[in-house]
């Protein structure tokens, strides 16, 4: 981190699942994310401007499916393409210094073998 600002903190966060919001699906979840406050209890919390900057990054995680999608998020809830890149090995890594303050790095790993079984629906073709 470079420029990183006294009333801003982040935390590594992973998750290994079933996601229940907007539906019910699978997930495994390796993260860097901004709190929306100093305060540990915020942190998850939807954070939408940040103001610390990295010069680079690495983030990688042990994940049981090769579903797996990067995302890093800038300050304003922009994407950031052309900024990263993900290695041969998995790792998500930065190209150069980001060009706004980052709020998440994250690896999402999508496990659809895991998903909870969908109801089925007949339907009738007339």
């Amino acid at each position: 981190m470079t420029e990183q600002q006294e009333d801003e903190r982040y935390v590594l966060g992973a998750f290994d699942g079933l996601h229940v919001v907007e539906g019910e699906y699978y997930c495994q979840v390796c993260t860097l994310l901004k709190c929306a406050s100093t305060d540990l209890q915020t942190c998850g919390q939807a954070a939408t401007t940040a103001h610390t900057q990295f010069d680079s990054f690495a983030l990688s995680g042990t994940f049981s499916t090769n579903y797996v999608f990067p995302e890093v998020l800038l300050s304003g809830v922009q994407l950031a393409p052309g900024e990263f890149q993900v290695l041969n090995d998995g790792r998500l890594i930065s190209v150069k210094r980001t060009s706004q303050p980052v709020l998440t790095i994250t690896l999402f790993g999508r496990w659809f073998e895991s998903d909870p079984p969908r109801p089925y629906t007949h339907s009738r073709i007339h």
